[in-house]
């Protein structure tokens, strides 16, 4: 749920525009950059990997380049495949140009922003270069996550090694939030539940430079496979971070293509800047997002219809949180429509109490077991068809509108192949 009081944006730094005549050709000859420090040694030498992403300053004509290379002995597509970045809570905002080369999707709004992510995308390369594992859906993991949290859990990924069949969760929390009485709480709930909560000397993928650091959580029957790779974190280089900046930093024309790309001859890209995308007859812009514009459907649901959606909605992800292909469509569903709501209407037409209790608040219902009983079904799937057909009732035919219906279409699919007491 966004923050109605708060901008997303906070400008960190005031960047200097770049302008160097040795940029003047796209087919120059790439230029050697120092490596950073200790990776090509442990490493060794092989394919270097460019990470590059573009800024342009929101209220100025400042804009740049910057590139980062990074020297792992691969290929970025020996560490991760093309469709794997999008399970990457970094790479995620990456697409891959060439076996060399990653480019942001994002156009970001300061040289300081576009550091960092080059930066964290980085380091998620460096955790897989050094223990070999993939991003990974923690929904397809053999052992079943326990329902009551870790204690102070924080940024949480999970990860696999399809060769050893290694599972694992990788918490980051910031080492200020970890006092004795949460470790305690961790380690009690780590027994309870039959896992490993490991500490690595690696800072980290998140925010080694802010404070976090890294753990790994893996059940005990795969633990004794973890300890190699505690041993590895524990002889890598430092994560890669931006108060330690070795990249290469340039002007915003010329686009930059890799070896590898002007060898294939492919033409450079560069990610859209979504400031120049403008209202249409059936959507409107709301923010923007990593390589495209946020939208909602142009029109105004009535507050007292978004509320009936909001119950369905509520109700629906609290009887469902032991089905997790039900409950996150449906949270994805609240989550945008609580966005609509926002762009609907100001705060002189509906104060923040009521607004935070359209999507959010209220009591949390009994989950459903893990066998459906009856009606229950039944009554989900009327539920969530009667969201369906008010949504097409209040909205035009768009784009974002047809991607809710996507969720719930989804949502119905995980509710009719549910178990009943029945089977």
């Amino acid at each position: 749920m966004e923050d109605r009081s708060l901008t997303h944006a906070i400008r960190l730094s005031r960047p200097v525009r770049i302008s160097s005549p040795q940029f003047a050709c796209s087919e120059r000859a790439i230029l050697p950059r120092p490596e950073v420090p200790g990776l090509a040694a442990h490493f060794g030498q092989g394919t270097t990997i460019f990470l590059t992403a573009y800024w342009r300053e929101r209220n100025s004509i400042d804009e740049g380049r910057e590139t980062f290379h990074l020297n792992l002995g691969c290929s970025w597509q020996a560490l991760i495949g093309s469709r794997e970045l999008r399970r990457s809570f970094a790479l995620d905002k990456f697409r891959g140009r060439a076996a060399d080369h990653l480019v942001s999707k994002t156009l970001y709004r300061s040289q300081a922003s576009a550091r960092r992510a080059l930066c964290s995308a980085a380091r998620e390369l460096q955790f897989m270069a050094i223990t070999k594992l993939r991003p990974a859906s923690a929904r397809n993991f053999a052992q079943p996550w326990p329902s009551e949290r870790l204690p102070v859990a924080d940024h949480m990924t999970s990860w696999a090694d399809p060769q050893s069949g290694l599972e694992l969760r990788v918490d980051e929390p910031y080492a200020a939030a970890l006092d004795e009485d949460k470790l305690a709480r961790r380690a009690e709930w780590a027994a309870k539940h039959g896992y490993r909560i490991l500490r690595a000397s690696w800072q980290g993928m998140y925010a080694p430079d802010v404070g976090s650091v890294m753990f790994l959580v893996v059940h005990d029957s795969l633990a004794s496979r973890a300890d190699g790779m505690l041993k590895a974190l524990d002889k890598a280089p430092a994560p890669v971070v931006e108060a330690q900046w070795q990249g290469e930093s340039a002007t915003y024309r010329p686009s930059f293509r890799s070896s590898l790309e002007i060898q294939q001859g492919l033409k450079a890209s560069v990610p859209l800047d979504p400031l120049l995308c403008r209202a249409t007859a059936l959507t409107v812009v709301t923010g923007f997002g990593t390589d495209k514009t946020r939208r909602k459907p142009n029109g105004k649901m009535p507050v007292e219809v978004h509320e009936e959606i909001g119950a369905l909605l509520k109700a629906g992800i609290g009887r469902c949180a032991n089905r997790p292909g039900v409950s996150s469509r449906l949270d994805r569903v609240r989550s945008k429509l609580d966005n609509w709501l926002e762009h609907e209407y100001s705060t002189d037409e509906i104060d923040s109490s009521r607004f935070f209790d359209v999507y959010y608040h209220g009591d949390r219902p009994m989950p459903f077991g893990k066998r459906l009983q009856d009606s229950e079904p039944l009554n989900l799937l009327n539920n969530v068809d009667q969201v369906e057909r008010t949504l097409k009732r209040h909205y035009p035919d768009c784009a974002p509108l047809r991607e809710l219906i996507r969720q719930l279409l989804a949502a119905r699919k995980s509710i009719t192949g549910w178990p009943s007491e029945r089977q």
